[in-house]
């Protein structure tokens, strides 16, 4: 029986409302309930007050750590997995959660070997039971589901969390406590350095964060049909997005890419328009409630994935698709009800 609290690690941006959060919260509120522990929160980063009292407001989490220190203002994977180290050195958690991010995977598993506990990246699904931890990962880009088991799993194993739905049950109400833990790390000696920080042009929605997503595969055939695209998302209240063949192409910005070269999205509906499927993208994308595939090929490798599929010209069933779109907008109806009220 695990007898420390297990403990979600979250980055400032993540908020107290965000899907992040909310996935950890839920994931972790689940396993603390059986294991008869406590469920708490480690914010890394400077100036962390406000989202601090964003997150405990939520009162997702018994305890709410901050990590606030100046040498954390500016990422650096050397300062941010010192400061991590030190950090859940004093907290001594029994498990670790944290989201899918290029930060978990760049510096986490440095931490997870100087702290010598495991590190298990990627996870859908966890499970403590009689001293061990079973996990389940995708491999071959989600092609393939695995179940693993580790036994005993030792205090402070880290668990990386894929990009699910937020999840809507987390549990009853916390205390949410704040409290400091003080991080140190020398600056002088350090192998990296931050030369320049270059901001993402803004192209809209944030698709990691949409609830809606439409994204336009190599099949769309030109920059200009772009455009079904765009208006499609756009009726939906959703987010643009593609894969990697539109990004080669120089059709669309590399923020709005999907797969296991841009960013990993899990939103309610993902609309793939023209999109093969690919392993690298559907990495990117499997976690999705619900997946709509539009291909006039039928032998799409997409069409196993998705749970509704259309196979027709993309140039009629787009434009049939935004008119319907608009008309339930102009009836008040959320844009994901379009495929029924269950999705």
């Amino acid at each position: 029986m695990m007898s420390r609290e297990i403990l979600a690690v979250l980055e400032r941006e993540d908020g107290g409302t965000s899907g992040v959060a909310r996935q950890l919260a839920a994931m972790g509120n689940r396993q603390a309930e059986k294991s008869g522990v406590g469920l708490a929160a480690l914010l890394t980063g400077y100036g962390l007050a406000q989202a601090a009292e964003a997150l405990a407001a939520a009162r997702l989490f018994d305890n709410i750590y901050l990590a606030d220190n100046a040498c954390l203002e500016d990422y650096n994977p050397e300062v941010y997995a010192a400061a991590l180290h030190q950090a859940l050195k004093s907290i001594a958690p029994g498990l670790v959660l944290m989201g899918d991010s290029y930060r978990t995977r760049e510096t986490v598993p440095a931490v997870a070997s100087r702290m010598d506990v495991p590190f298990l990246n990627g996870c859908l699904d966890i499970e403590l039971s009689g001293g061990g931890l079973t996990v389940i990962q995708p491999r071959y880009g989600g092609t393939v589901w695995v179940k693993s088991r580790l036994e005993p799993a030792p205090a402070g194993t880290m668990i990386g969390m894929a990009r699910t739905p937020a999840a809507v049950e987390v549990g009853e109400k916390r205390s949410s406590r704040i409290q400091y833990v003080p991080v140190a790390v020398k600056m002088d000696g350090l192998r990296t350095a931050l030369v320049e920080t270059i901001r993402e042009a803004s192209t809209g929605a944030d698709i990691s964060r949409a609830e809606v997503i439409v994204a336009a595969g190599r099949g769309m055939g030109s920059k200009e049909n772009l455009g079904l695209v765009e208006a499609l998302a756009e009726a939906l209240g959703g987010a643009m997005a593609c894969s990697r063949p539109v990004c080669d192409l120089g059709y669309m910005p590399v923020c709005c890419l999907v797969g296991m070269s841009g960013k990993s999205v899990a939103p309610r509906v993902y609309i793939a328009c023209g999109i093969s499927g690919a392993p690298q993208h559907i990495a990117g994308m499997s976690g999705a409630r619900r997946i709509i595939a539009i291909n006039r090929d039928s032998g799409a490798p997409i069409f196993r994935l998705a749970h509704y599929g259309v196979i027709g010209d993309l140039s009629k069933v787009l434009p049939a698709l935004i008119n319907e779109a608009r008309q339930r907008a102009g009836t008040s109806k959320k844009a994901y009800e379009l495929g029924g009220s269950n999705v």
